[in-house]
């Protein structure tokens, strides 16, 4: 049935069905309102998960879990819908649901539905799995009565997030952390609202606030399902505002990301406390801090899967790579993170933030009901960051060594604490942001490669040739194109030790997929070494040495020295030749300065410029790389240019491949022999004592799924 839905009902399933039935009839909902809150957390996904993995693999472990999932939620769903619920948030595996005391009874009907949740999960209890083990999902559920604050905040121009909020709400988190499996918990109000219809067999009070919560034991007098009208159909306009844009477009073309699998990811949690959410300000605070965050995430394209807020403050989920992967995920949610904590630190009410991230394989994709659906990324990382987060100290952002050894060339971090958590059999390292790493000047160094160069002989044949036409007085470009896996890096670094073994000076540096709109960013690495310029020390220092370098090699151009302030982020005073030039003359005028001293540099040794990841250069990053390649044709300048194919328009007009030096080496995947000579190699490499015991089964498999990478 649901696969029937038209699209434009599956993207109204995203919204509370209550906002769904509003929106239709042109009304708003109130900013305050009195009912019941429901918060319903299902515990043994996260084992169930791993354990469809191992029994059917990654690609039919994802289906089955799909299954599960769709028929777990929409029995849920069907519960709150009979009673005339809404399902306003999913946070992980548990749903918060509202039940208006304006459509009748709230506390009456919010119980009677989380009885109905407890029988509908028996279903549950049990579910066989191919190892002949069994399954089990359970729920615990915890009940709250009062004012709630129903806001809708966010920027128009990214998406609206509608919440739930208030005192309230709190209780409803306290209750479930003090539930056990198969408990309903109520607050005193809800118990006070149903007298003698229901009997307790226990009391729970909160140490912290001590709150007291009363376990259901029985409910003699449950009113009869009350559901409320069914949900109006709404056209994509209405719709489209409260959608995050990834999740829209997935769902209008039907994207197979949208389907639960298993990818990864960078799961990001930071916590913020400060607002009071009973104050007429709320609204406006919220704001102050969730706008900002999603132009933060629209820069570096990642998603806020879940906004929770609860008894200790209020928390987002962000994640990098549920719904689009990138290589370097882990660094921008690095620098989400530091993004977020100068954003608290510039708004007064807010105390500082409190960041925890990790990486890893999390399960991915839209879930839910019928008539509500959300999507999620979510799996043992998940947990991890957000015991990272709430382990930090106020103002920290904690991560885990995977964040760490893939960021550590970028971040300083201090190690931590060795952290001990549930169900992890050994304590795991923790590492605390300390700052952006400095960087230094120097040039390019080959990397080390445990391994020989396999194949390739044909390109590097042509490299070593236009290696010596450059030693000669000729500058040439290569291009080194190739999806991702195919080994440019490697035959980057196979460059890098030819050219210095001629003698060759080398500097580069890498464009970034965020960096697009930041002008000169790939040529600042460049500079920044070619100029032997030092960010650890003072500015002034670092001036007064960028300017010998400057009288060194273009003395005559000295005056446009100030130019240089913003590529280089120095900050450098305008002149009387610098403060009357126009926009235009201010980029001839730079560009002439660091022509003239390439040029000159390269009268003392033949150069060559690394810059990788030409896919994703800014504007001014690559005018300036023609305008270099044009005019230092009769120097002894290589340009090394490592890409994958691209749809980047400014890198489709032939620009550069039009030049007669320009050599363009598209990269194909490996032969059979190479790529079996590659994955012995490293098998030898991985296990030096047992090369003998490595039957050729083995090889053949790693072949077939290596695919040529």
């Amino acid at each position: 049935m649901s696969n029937q839905q038209p699209a434009m009902n599956k993207l109204a399933t995203y919204l509370p069905q209550d906002r769904r039935r509003a929106l239709a009839q042109g009304k708003t909902l109130p900013d305050r309102a009195h009912g019941s809150v429901l918060f319903a957390d299902i515990s043994g996904f996260t084992p169930f998960t791993e354990a469809l993995r191992h029994a059917y693999g990654p690609r039919r472990g994802a289906e089955e879990l799909t299954n599960h999932l769709d028929a777990v939620y929409t029995a849920l769903i069907a519960e709150v819908k009979r009673y005339g619920g809404s399902v306003t948030g999913f946070a992980g595996d548990a749903i918060t649901c509202w039940f208006d005391t304006a459509d009748g009874s709230a506390p009456p009907r919010a119980v009677a539905c989380a009885v109905a949740l407890q029988r509908a999960m028996q279903a549950f209890a049990e579910i066989p799995l191919p190892n002949g083990e069994m399954g089990q999902l359970t729920i615990k559920i915890g009940i709250a009565t009062g004012e709630v604050r129903r806001l809708v905040v966010g920027d128009g121009a990214h998406y609206w997030l509608d919440v739930l909020v208030g005192e309230t709400v709190n209780h409803t988190a306290v209750a479930e952390q003090l539930a056990a499996t198969r408990e309903i918990l109520l607050d005193t109000a809800t118990i006070h609202a149903l007298g003698e219809t229901i009997t307790l067999s226990d009391w729970r009070t909160h140490a912290e606030t001590a709150q007291r919560f009363g376990l259901l034991a029985h409910f003699t007098a449950p009113p009869p399902p009350s559901p409320a009208p069914p949900l109006p159909e709404l056209d994509e306009e209405t719709t489209r505002p409260w959608l995050t844009p990834l999740v829209y477009e997935r769902e209008k073309t039907g994207h197979a990301l949208l389907q639960t699998d298993f990818r990864p990811c960078v799961a990001l949690f930071v916590r913020f406390v400060g607002i009071d959410y009973e104050a007429d300000t709320a609204a406006d605070q919220l704001n102050q801090f969730i706008r900002p965050l999603q132009a933060i995430l629209a820069h570096y394209e990642g998603t806020l899967i879940d906004l929770t807020f609860g008894d200790k403050g209020s928390y987002a989920y962000i994640n990098f790579g549920a719904l689009s992967i990138h290589e370097d995920d882990a660094r921008r949610a690095v620098k989400t993170a530091l993004r977020l904590r100068e954003l608290a630190r510039t708004l007064s009410f807010l105390e500082p933030l409190q960041i925890g991230i990790t990486s890893g394989v999390l399960r991915t994709g839209a879930y839910g009901g019928i008539t509500r659906r959300h999507y999620g990324a979510l799996g043992d990382e998940v947990n991890v960051a957000a015991r990272l987060m709430s382990t930090a100290v106020a103002g920290d952002i904690l991560v885990s060594q995977d964040v760490y050894q893939a960021t550590q060339s970028d971040f300083l971090f201090e190690p931590q604490t060795h952290l001990h958590l549930k169900g992890k059999t050994a304590p795991i390292p923790v590492y605390r942001l300390t700052a952006t790493q400095p960087t230094h000047p120097s040039p390019l160094h080959e990397p080390a490669y445990a391994l020989p160069m396999v194949g390739r002989e044909a390109e590097l044949a042509t490299i070593t040739h236009k290696l010596d036409l450059v030693a000669g007085g000729a500058s040439q470009i290569v291009s080194l194109v190739g999806e991702a896996g195919l080994g440019k890096s490697r035959l980057a670094a196979e460059v890098l030790r030819l050219a210095h073994g001629r003698g060759f000076a080398s500097y580069g540096g890498a464009c970034q997929a965020d960096g697009l709109n930041t002008p000169y960013l790939v040529w600042k690495q460049i500079w920044v070494s070619f100029f032997g310029l030092e960010s650890t020390q003072p500015p002034a220092e670092q001036i007064r040495h960028l300017r010998q370098q400057v009288r060194r090699y273009a003395p005559e151009r000295e005056n446009a020295l100030p130019l240089l302030g913003r590529l280089l982020d120095l900050p450098l005073p305008e002149n009387r030749f610098t403060e009357g030039l126009e926009p235009k003359s201010r980029q001839t005028a730079l560009h002439a300065l660091l022509e003239d001293c390439l040029k000159q540099a390269c009268a003392a040794s033949p150069l060559l410029i690394l810059i990788e990841d030409l896919h994703w250069i800014d504007a001014p990053s690559h005018d300036l790389l023609v305008e270099l390649a044009q005019s230092c044709v009769a120097y002894p300048l290589f340009f090394l240019l490592v890409y994958r194919p691209t749809d980047l328009p400014r890198l489709q007009a032939p620009r550069l491949e039009a030049r007669p030096n320009f050599t363009p080496l598209p990269l194909a995947a490996l032969n059979e022999m190479e790529a079996r000579q590659m994955i012995q190699a490293k098998l030898n490499q991985l296990y030096p004592n047992r090369a003998s015991e490595i039957v050729p089964a083995l090889v053949q498999t790693l072949l077939v799924r290596a695919e040529g990478n």
